[in-house]
């Protein structure tokens, strides 16, 4: 990726640059005001006697403050790409970006004038992980991350694996166009998760805005799952929506999952892929249609040269499923479907007014899952127009059956026990350790492992603290639950009751002990 603005032409320099073969450079703990970039790492350019056969690793920039950033990429770190076989190429290992500040960049990128202004940039790296960041007011991307190796490129990547979760980031886009707030560039696997992006505008060169707030630009195997994505709401212009929620062209194998999606004219665009699925989204609040895909003539799609045709012949393929959909847009949605001939003539437009409609027109398109979801009557969020996105007391909302029960979330019973200094960790890894219990002999990170695990650090800490019966003392808090009596619930599996079998052997290790709380770890 040549970047010849950066250095020789008389281009502002970012306050740190590491060049060349580089290993274990940490950047923590700095403030950077009134600059023009903070940081840059990467092979040596062209104009510095590159590209060569270098390598960075370990390169870290961690809990730094950075305001009034004039330039584009004011947290760069770069790899190299191959342009033509035997060509020499910078390889980049490990990048953490962690907990930094960002606010207000790109004012000033015309060195920069054809890239995306992103505040945050990796690219190409081998592994990384950029999460905790804040990011505010950017006129190009909050966060962009590029994956695998770059388009044609002749050198091998044989692992990428960026992980890309907590962060917040909010008005950007604000002096360019076709790009993400939160944005991923071809190869993965990429998991992007927990993060909150909201108003990603682009500008109105064209007439209209032009922005997104998730966009994966040639992504494959990227799983987006647990994120905020929420347009602007203004008040005072009730008729205002951002253009779009999540946006893909040219991908595939791309997993969309459990996000939530508000106010957008077009919740989801974009090109569908294939072998792709979008399962147990809250989809709220937009004005033109929920799913818009493969639209002929969609003007991002037209622009990356991506006609659809690969979305289209890929629908036998997706699944669109659980998602909960809330509110009332001119369409529900369209999925433009497949022509006999594999390209874009003849294929039909599979439009859809309706939820049923659209789920009976892709299901006669052979599409590998249709069911779409169900449509709320009323917001499943609580008041996301005022950044309140918690989820609203389903079973009262609904009428339905519900118990009361005390909660307690067990980070508190490891507060009581190893105090509240700053500095010692209460995840449950820390707990153990500190405990002294063995492994589970169940697997981590599904119901059976975690509660076993869970399960023996809480009787092991109640015995240490001496903890009556009920727990008094502990901070607990009263949430509801459904009712084990629902009418019309479904039986049990036989692995759920397998996992209900082992809660139990756990919370009843001797009779009575718990009462009726109930623990959780958040």
């Amino acid at each position: 990726m040549p970047r010849e603005w950066t250095v020789g032409n008389g281009s502002p320099a970012p306050c740190i640059r590491v060049v060349g073969n580089c290993s274990n450079i940490t950047v923590k703990n700095c403030k950077f005001y009134h600059v023009a970039a903070a940081f840059d790492a990467g092979p040596r350019h062209g104009v510095e006697g590159g590209p060569a056969n270098e390598l960075l690793d370990n390169i870290r920039f961690i809990d730094n403050d950075i305001h009034h950033a004039s330039r584009a990429e004011t947290i760069a770190i770069h790899g190299g790409s191959q342009a033509k076989k035997g060509d020499p190429c910078g390889q980049l290992k490990h990048v953490e970006v962690l907990r930094n500040r960002v606010v207000d960049t790109g004012f000033r990128h015309g060195y920069c004038a054809w890239c995306s202004i992103p505040a945050i940039v990796v690219s190409w790296p081998e592994t990384c992980e950029i999460a905790g960041n804040i990011v505010d007011t950017s006129f190009g991307n909050g966060i962009i991350t590029y994956g695998g190796k770059g388009s044609g490129c002749c050198n091998v990547a044989p692992l990428t694996r960026m992980l890309v979760h907590h962060n917040q980031i909010d008005n950007t886009m604000l002096g360019c166009n076709d790009y993400g707030g939160l944005e991923h560039f071809q190869g993965g696997p990429v998991y992007l998760y927990s993060n909150l992006t909201r108003n990603a505008v682009g500008n109105r060169t064209l007439g209209s805005e032009l922005g997104y707030n998730l966009y994966l630009d040639g992504g494959f195997k990227c799983y987006a799952f647990n994120n905020i994505i929420a347009g602007l709401v203004k008040p005072s212009q009730p008729d205002y929506y951002n253009h779009c929620g999540y946006f893909m062209v040219f991908g595939f194998m791309d997993q969309l999952f459990n996000n939530a999606i508000y106010h957008f004219k077009n919740d989801i665009g974009g090109n569908s892929g294939n072998r792709s699925n979008i399962l147990g989204n809250l989809m709220l609040d937009c004005q033109e249609s929920f799913i818009g895909q493969n639209r002929p003539g969609d003007v991002s799609m037209m622009g990356g040269h991506d006609s659809g045709e690969t979305g289209r012949m890929g629908i036998p393929t997706m699944a669109y499923g659980s998602n909960v959909f809330y509110g009332n847009p001119k369409d529900f949605g369209c999925v433009a479907g497949i022509s006999p001939t594999g390209s874009y003539n003849g294929a039909p437009v599979v439009p859809g007014k309706t939820l049923e409609e659209l789920r009976d027109k892709l299901q006669a398109e052979k599409c590998r899952l249709a069911t779409l979801g169900w449509q709320a009557a009323d917001s499943p969020v609580v008041d996301p127009a005022r950044k309140d996105y918690r989820l609203t007391a389903t079973c009262r909302r609904h009428g339905l059956p519900a118990r009361e029960v005390q909660c307690i979330d067990s980070i508190h019973i490891s507060k009581l026990l190893f105090g509240k200094t700053r500095g010692i960790g209460h995840a449950l890894d820390h707990v153990k350790t500190r405990l002294g219990l063995r492994d589970t002999s169940l697997r981590r990170h599904d119901a059976r492992g975690d509660v076993d695990l869970l399960g023996r650090a809480v009787e092991e800490m109640s015995r240490r603290l001496d903890l009556d019966t009920s727990f008094n003392g502990v901070p607990r808090h009263a949430t509801l639950l459904a009712s084990s009596s629902m009418p019309g619930m479904r039986k049990t599996s036989t692995s759920q009751a397998q996992a209900a079998k082992v809660c139990g052997n756990i919370w009843q290790m001797k009779s009575g002990v718990y009462g009726n709380n109930c623990f959780s770890r958040y």
